[in-house]
């Protein structure tokens, strides 16, 4: 089962405060998501400080694009890459190569490269549907969000694309994972055990994409 996040009644999301499994580039962000909206820019999953002024995200804007954003005080710099779809899974991610270097994808493809110079600092937050502070929700449903403390290949996000496993891609690098089953409060970590993360409204179960998993899942 994947987890509803949305606006309603009181916002629905996931947070890990006070730390983050990464606090510099170069790094991955990775889900699937079902958006069931295209009116408002979503959350999908990104590694902040309290206020979010610093920032690594991975989200969906109201232009349809996957975009992989970065900022650090005032500076922000996004890649962005089209077009998803409204009711349909789709896998979602973002490269930070580098304070330089980022890419978004959508379903495999590669978004060009922006190379805006931004370097956030003091990241100690992790939220999955939300921002830290509850705005910009995700409206639909998410599935398989992952963190490395790498930029993977192109080669291995499509992997992912294909409905491979987070834990079957460059593991050693694979720093959190949540399939986001539905089942457990604290939804939980199922790499580490140190990112579980905080319920609010909270979420609810829904179906799950199609994914292979190992022989045997941690």
């Amino acid at each position: 089962m994947a987890r509803i996040c949305d606006d309603a009644p009181t916002g629905k999301y996931m947070v890990h405060a006070a730390a983050s499994p990464v606090t510099a580039a170069p790094l991955t962000l990775a889900c699937w998501g079902r958006p069931e909206t295209a009116t408002v820019n979503q959350m999908c999953i990104g590694l902040a400080d309290a206020v979010t002024t610093h920032r690594w995200v991975l989200s969906c804007s109201t232009s349809q694009q996957v975009v992989a954003g970065a900022a650090a005080g005032g500076a922000e710099a996004q890649a962005g890459i089209g077009s998803w779809s409204i009711n349909t899974w789709q896998h979602f991610a973002a490269t930070f190569e580098s304070d330089t270097s980022r890419y978004s994808y959508l379903d495999g493809v590669q978004s060009t490269q922006n190379t805006t110079s931004v370097a956030p600092i003091g990241v100690n937050h992790l939220n999955v549907g939300s921002r830290p502070d509850a705005a910009l929700p995700f409206v639909g449903m998410l599935a398989e969000a992952a963190v490395w403390n790498v930029a993977l290949t192109l080669a291995e996000i499509v992997s992912l694309a294909k409905g491979f496993a987070p834990s079957l891609i460059r593991p050693t690098s694979l720093v959190a994972y949540w399939p986001l089953f539905g089942n457990d409060s604290p939804e939980l970590d199922r790499w580490n055990g140190r990112y579980d993360l905080t319920l609010f409204g909270p979420p609810d179960k829904a179906e799950h994409p199609r994914i292979y998993y190992p022989s045997q899942v941690r």
